[in-house]
């Protein structure tokens, strides 16, 4: 809290992981009643103070704006970062005039056209509109995948020729990934450190069922071995063998899961696409 002219005002600042953007406690908590439908107002008269948490941050910009011309309009972008889960509802900005002067406005989107009977496409009628209302969840993890081979001198590769690749796996979330699985639409993969002796045909390896395609993704590289925590990466080799003539190419479906105690566990997908020339 800094004070100006004798006056406490908020002076709360928030940094995020991967933004240089600074964001702000609301000048007023903002929050609809619990009863409310999408046509109440707001309650935002509650001024904000060094006892207030905050369910949500914003970023702050301060311009000048000629008088009514031509040159009398500006483009002005702001963030919103919510601090809380639940469902959230962005309603309109406020702003004030010279630091005095408080004023607000109302967003009034137009949903899309319905075209679901008859009566609708006559009257035109629309539906409600998504564009401003959101569902926040817990922290997620957020796999990036990039795959390379070992050997990059050698580009391309002769039919049934099995060839070495190195998987690069980043969370770039920020809650730790756990339980990730591969599904490919080939079962030409194998992962090195499956087995003590690499062998594809051994008796022991991540694949889960007879079909080949389905398999667990070993994070042994990492600090914990069942768990990618935020920001970290693992390389993990693995071995590949084409089929045919022509560009081929391998479709992988990784899915992985926050680690908690939701039932049932939250998860997310990643695809890649591996494009081979033989």
């Amino acid at each position: 809290i800094t004070k100006s002219g004798g006056v406490p005002t908020p002076s709360k600042t928030w940094n995020f992981h991967g933004s240089q953007e600074v964001f702000h406690c609301p000048d007023f908590m903002c929050q609809l009643p619990s009863d409310s439908n999408e046509t109440s107002l707001a309650k935002a008269n509650t001024t904000v103070d060094e006892q207030s948490n905050p369910f949500f941050v914003v970023s702050k910009t301060a311009v000048n704006l000629a008088p009514a011309s031509a040159d009398g309009s500006m483009t002005v972008s702001l963030r919103i970062c919510p601090l809380v889960e639940g469902d959230l509802s962005i309603l309109g900005v406020r702003f004030s005039l010279s630091g005095q002067l408080w004023m607000q406005h109302r967003f009034h989107v137009p949903g899309p056209l319905l075209q679901d009977t008859q009566e609708n496409k006559s009257n035109r009628a629309r539906g409600k509109s998504l564009e401003l209302l959101s569902k926040i969840e817990p922290e997620m993890p957020s796999l990036n995948v990039s795959i390379a081979p070992d050997d990059i001198s050698q580009e391309t590769v002769l039919q049934g020729q099995t060839r070495e690749w190195r998987m690069t796996l980043t969370n770039v979330g920020y809650s730790p990934a756990s339980n990730i699985v591969l599904k490919t639409n080939s079962p030409w993969l194998n992962f090195k450190d499956s087995n003590e002796s690499g062998n594809e045909n051994s008796a022991i390896s991540y694949c889960i069922g007879p079909s080949g395609t389905l398999m667990k993704v070993p994070c042994k590289g990492g600090v914990d071995k069942a768990l990618l925590q935020p920001g970290e990466s693992v390389e993990i080799p693995f071995v590949m063998r084409t089929s045919g003539g022509g560009r081929q190419d391998f479709y992988m479906l990784f899915r992985y899961e926050r680690e908690g105690d939701s039932i049932p566990p939250r998860h997310r997908w990643t695809r890649k696409l591996l494009s081979v020339p033989v």
